[in-house]
């Protein structure tokens, strides 16, 4: 009886367990979608204004990057600029990303499409919207800390909860695999103990209404032991 109610158990935790993992990855990929589609929407909204604007991108006396546009409602967003040469300028108090041989191509490919791609620098991922243009390409970038950080604590809380879910699952799986494995203890108890004391006189009490399979076991077993 004991492994039948563990197979129970086994059936209801794994049964559980997978509906909890296939819910738990559509949530964790519908929310990084979110997360990701909105980092790229801001980039997007920051070159937007920077196109819009009236003068164009220009480097300072002090050999950094101006950039036209406030960026109201833009936040964490920083701006770089490549040149030919795979010279970088960057604006004040803004660090200079990496370029690559695809950054430098764009440099020369007016009228080439904006991309997106990540890019790690001292540990730390950004988003980048590179733009070219002619003989420059304008890259917008901004950090994915805040994002990485929240898909971080909805993983772990997702493993909480199918962790959680399947230890119910199994709780609740054992106490439905005794109370269902109850009738048939009690007729192996009863077997058991007429082949040791060969009393005849023994019965087992019917349970439920009697009409189930197990109902019908014991009443055969009776049967059995009158006759």
């Amino acid at each position: 009886l004991l492994p039948l109610a563990l197979l129970g158990v086994f059936l209801a935790a794994a049964a559980v367990g997978i509906a909890v993992l296939t819910a738990s990855v559509v949530v964790y990929v519908v929310v990084h979608q979110q997360l990701r589609g909105e980092v790229d929407r801001t980039l997007q909204a920051r070159v937007n204004e920077i196109r819009s604007a009236s003068f164009p991108i220009s480097v300072d006396e002090n050999g950094f990057l101006h950039v036209p546009g406030p960026g109201f409602g833009v936040e964490s967003t920083f701006v770089q600029a490549i040149f030919s040469g795979g010279k970088i300028v960057a604006e004040p108090d803004s660090l200079a990303l990496p370029v690559s041989g695809r950054d430098e191509h764009a440099v020369n490919s007016q009228g080439g499409r904006p991309y997106f791609e990540d890019k790690t620098v001292q540990g730390t991922k950004y988003r980048v919207l590179t733009f070219p243009g002619q003989n420059i390409a304008v890259q917008v970038f901004r950090p994915l800390t805040a994002v990485d950080h929240t898909l971080h604590r909805i993983t772990l809380y997702l493993i909480l909860i199918a962790a959680g879910g399947m230890g119910v699952a199994a709780a609740l799986g054992l106490l439905v695999s005794r109370a269902a494995l109850t009738p048939v203890r009690r007729l192996t108890d009863t077997a058991e103990a007429v082949t040791e004391t060969r009393d005849l006189s023994q019965r087992i009490e019917p349970t439920g209404t009697g009409d189930d399979e197990l109902g019908r076991l014991a009443g055969s077993f009776n049967t059995m032991l009158g006759a």
